[in-house]
């Protein structure tokens, strides 16, 4: 007892001489990490807390910060929890097989399906806002895909809900290809689609039976920035914005900039998150890139406006059939297996057409 009393002492020694070494002004992630876990390492809660507080002093960083690291940290390198991920180099998408969600992966001209990638695996099925594809079915529409026959599907799928004129609807089904190419690295910027009208013109029912057959689709209905983040960082989702004054609603929830920046790849919408945590630290960049649909009844601001393509809704009341996932289900499957087909090939060039500016990034 009196040696295990020496070594904690030695020990206690040990961590305060490292607390009190560190320089506020250079106090770098590695050294706080490297404190954190022997702070957790200590058994005695008080002899913690007594840490705790002093290094929460000596860098300026609140104690409930410092104790959640204190939390997280752990000493044993073999018990790394697997990461829960429906993103990553390779991977075509998550699909179901036998109810469970797997990866379906490309490795050269082949498609092989896995219930985890190295240390990455798909998060369960409940945890999707959207259907997942079957795999069998995805194998094989790979191998037995028709890309013409495909192209002709999607266009007389979507006539089944709305009307539009035939070269409006040209321009809807090549966004809804351009949603499964959308991380191709030839692709750097995304045409928003833009449906205006007044009420009872089908624009929620055209964009719903777009997003449904869409890369990940999800139907959205509101601007809460935290759900936006989530959809486009751990999604990287097609968005259906579908409400009334859409511009004036983000305004309201200061989401203008996730709107703004949602066409260009690589752009990030900056959130101050960790205050407590100092200059440089407290700061979060969120990822806000993919595919985007918009309904409103009121007209676009000339900003937003300029980021998209927009579709002005015809009155042509009919009796069309309401959008549902399971009707866009076999599709999706297709597409899913275009994707596969096609996501590393390179892309045609084309003739600009005396285009430019912005509308040349977006066509």
């Amino acid at each position: 007892d009196f040696k295990k009393l020496q070594l904690r002492e030695i020990h206690m020694q040990s961590i305060e001489e490292e607390i009190c070494s560190i320089s506020p002004d250079e106090a770098g992630r590695y050294e706080i990490l490297r404190i954190t876990k022997r702070i957790a390492e200590v058994k005695n809660e008080t002899e913690r807390e007594i840490y705790t507080q002093r290094l929460s002093k000596k860098i300026s960083v609140s104690k409930r910060a410092l104790k959640k690291d204190i939390k997280n940290a752990t000493t044993k390198e073999e018990e790394v929890q697997p990461v829960l991920t429906a993103n990553f180099p390779g991977l075509v998408d998550v699909a179901i097989d036998k109810g469970e969600t797997v990866f379906i992966i490309k490795e050269k001209n082949f498609l092989k399906v896995v219930n985890e990638n190295g240390n990455y695996r798909p998060p369960a099925k409940e945890n999707f806002p959207f259907s997942l594809p079957r795999a069998e079915k995805v194998l094989e529409h790979y191998c037995n895909g028709d890309d013409k026959k495909l192209f002709e599907d999607v266009v007389t799928y979507l006539k089944r809900f709305s009307f539009l004129p035939d070269k409006q609807w040209l321009i809807v089904v090549c966004k809804v290809f351009l949603t499964y190419l959308q991380d191709h690295p030839d692709i750097h910027y995304l045409p928003m689609i833009l449906f205006y009208a007044v009420p009872e013109r089908g624009k929620s029912r055209t964009g719903k039976a777009a997003v449904y057959i869409c890369y990940r689709g999800i139907h959205v209905v509101d601007l809460r920035e935290a759900n936006l983040f989530r959809f486009s960082e751990n999604y990287n989702a097609t968005l259906f914005i579908d409400m009334m004054d859409i511009w004036k609603k983000a305004e309201k929830n200061g989401s203008e900039d996730i709107l703004l920046l949602r066409y260009e790849k690589g752009a990030k919408a900056a959130r101050v998150i960790y205050p407590e945590k100092g200059p440089f630290r407290d700061t979060v960049f969120y990822n806000v890139f993919g595919s985007t649909f918009i309904a409103t009844n009121s007209a676009m601001h000339q900003i937003l406006d300029s980021r998209g393509i927009n579709i002005t809704m015809p009155n042509k009341p009919d009796n069309y059939e309401n959008p549902t996932p399971e009707l866009a289900q076999t599709l999706k499957e297709r597409l899913t297996a275009w994707r596969a087909r096609v996501i590393y090939e390179p892309l045609p060039e084309v003739d600009k057409n005396g285009l430019n500016g912005r509308l040349l990034d977006i066509s």
